[in-house]
């Protein structure tokens, strides 16, 4: 099956919207998911771009040579198995190591991804309710600031054991 993406931009009356299309050759089908979440890394080297499907593509930027190449592709929810709904996500102080939120139904979910192993190294699990809508990492303090839909704020920090 060959798969292709590209961008595309809608413009509406107050805000532009990007959505990533993806054509699948195999079925003759045509797939649309938005594009949620675009982050560089703090050294500006690798940039993510995520999209409602739970997919983030690490991508590493050249800006010398006006490059950019493809460098991994991290599936973060498992849609065969629950309805997840992928949130954010952000660098965590690395052009390797991610923080992930997400939720399935009423339960926030917090992962930690290693993008060289490609795959999830931590799972911490919200109070029941409590589902996240923003990350942002803080470089000075290593921690990781999640805002939830309801207001709250949570922080997680990486220097202890999570």
């Amino acid at each position: 099956m060959q798969q292709t993406t590209s961008l595309a931009s809608s413009s509406s009356s107050s805000s532009e919207t990007f959505m990533a299309k993806k054509s699948h050759h195999h079925h003759h089908q045509r797939v649309e998911v938005e594009i949620c979440s675009i982050h560089f890394s703090k050294s500006g080297a690798v940039f993510g771009i995520a999209n409602t499907n739970g997919h983030i593509e690490l991508w590493n930027f050249n800006l010398m040579n006006r490059r950019t190449a493809l460098k991994n592709n991290l599936h973060c929810i498992e849609t065969n198995k629950h309805v997840d709904i992928f949130t954010d996500f952000c660098f965590c102080g690395s052009d390797t190591t991610l923080a992930v939120i997400t939720h399935i139904k009423s339960v926030g979910f917090l992962q930690l991804w290693d993008s060289v192993l490609n795959r999830k190294t931590t799972q911490l699990r919200f109070p029941h309710g409590v589902l996240p809508a923003s990350i942002l990492f803080m470089h000075k303090e290593t921690q990781i600031v999640i805002g939830t839909k309801s207001g709250d704020i949570y922080r997680v920090d990486l220097s202890q054991k999570v």
